[in-house]
Order: structure tokens, then sequence, then C-alpha cells
């Protein structure tokens, strides 16, 4: 299982770039492999000491940051001051 997991999905043409439960538990049925459970497989990898990391969405840059900003200034600064109650 060691090896299977150091090479990515895609370069044995799964459409992934990480491993996930799910797809490997797919790949070792498509090998004739008897089935287990998500479980059994987390335990598994987890005694080969590796982790599990989920991936990070990147956003790409608000092209329009900086015209809300500038608006935002502007309502703030013609906003009526508050007055207090006495």
């Amino acid at each position: 299982m060691r090896s299977l997991l150091k090479k990515p999905p895609q370069k044995l043409g799964y459409p992934a770039t990480q491993w996930t439960v799910p797809l490997l538990s797919q790949h070792l049925r498509d090998r004739g492999v008897e089935a287990c459970s998500s479980t059994t497989l987390r335990r598994q990898i987890d005694r080969l000491d590796w982790s599990w990391k989920r991936g990070r969405h990147v956003l790409e840059p608000d092209p329009e940051k900086e015209k809300k900003t500038s608006d935002s200034k502007q309502a703030q600064a013609s906003a009526a001051p508050q007055r207090r109650a006495l």
C-alpha cells in the first residue's frame, strides 16, 4: 500500500490529483483486493504513518477590491455622526 500511496492517482489513470478513501477503495477493488471499510483503510494508512491532508482552495484576488474599499470609506465619511442620548 505504501508504494501505491506514493504514486499520484493521475499516473494510474484517475482524474484526481490526490488519493481519497473512496478512490483508494475503488482502486483496491479493481485490483481484486477484498473490500474493506473506510475505517479500516484509514486505520491501515495511520499504521503506515501517513496522514491525510485536505487540499486548500485558493480564490483568485477580487479585481474590484480597491473599488469596494473606497466605496465603503466614502459611505462611512458621508454618514451623519450619531448623537449620544443624555
